[in-house]
């Protein structure tokens, strides 16, 4: 499996920009193969999980020595 050197258009519209664990996304992919010897037949892909802290540091009295 890999890339040929044939040219293919595609557009892929998510939702929304953030989902939470357990949430489906729903996708719209429009793909234009006229072009391709061997038209596309799937997508695949993976959402990756992005998590970030913010917060306040506080002193709380303990030393960790």
């Amino acid at each position: 499996m890999g890339w040929g050197a044939e040219f293919c258009s595609s557009k892929i519209v998510f939702d929304k920009n953030q989902y939470l664990p357990g949430e489906k996304a729903k996708v719209k992919i429009l793909c234009d193969n006229r072009k391709c010897a061997k038209p596309v037949q799937s997508f695949k892909f993976k959402l990756k999980r992005k998590i970030t802290i913010e917060g306040v540091s506080k002193d709380l009295g303990i030393n960790m020595t």
